[in-house]
């Protein structure tokens, strides 16, 4: 999923759900300290099945998912990137209601780092699914 428009001025985070091959639900969850309402506004996204695959160009998509919680995951690539490609990551599941973002760091050619991140007042408290979309050239 991409940024939200800026029709509203409460942050909010994007939460999905329900992905199929065919399908997923989302929605737009502010913080828990603002009155649960929310302009409407507009997002992008992008669907890509797991797996690597490789453009005409030589250019690798790699997509995948991993399990992130409150603590730093790393995630290996599988493709053979030749720098550090760019990288989109996205909560794909809603195990609890609480609104999550994710924080990647240290990208690399081999992979990268993500975690869960709550508004100040709030922690992480639970695990969640983390999809992840890396595309960049090959080697």
């Amino acid at each position: 999923m991409g940024p939200a428009s800026f029709n509203g001025k409460h942050p909010l985070t994007i939460r999905v759900k329900n992905v199929t091959r065919t399908s997923f639900a989302f929605q737009f969850q502010e913080w828990t300290y603002l009155d649960f309402t929310h302009a409407k506004e507009s997002i992008s996204y992008m669907i890509v099945e797991d797996g690597v695959h490789q453009l005409s160009d030589g250019t690798f998509i790699e997509a995948g998912k991993t399990m992130v919680n409150k603590k730093w995951v790393k995630v290996q690539f599988d493709a053979d990137f030749k720098r550090a490609p760019n990288v989109f990551t996205q909560i794909t599941t809603q195990y609890k209601t609480k609104p999550y973002n994710t924080r990647q760091r240290y990208i690399t050619d081999n992979g990268f780092q993500v975690v869960m991140q709550s508004e100040e007042k709030l922690r992480v408290t639970e695990s969640e699914e983390v999809s992840y979309v890396a595309w960049g050239v090959s080697k």
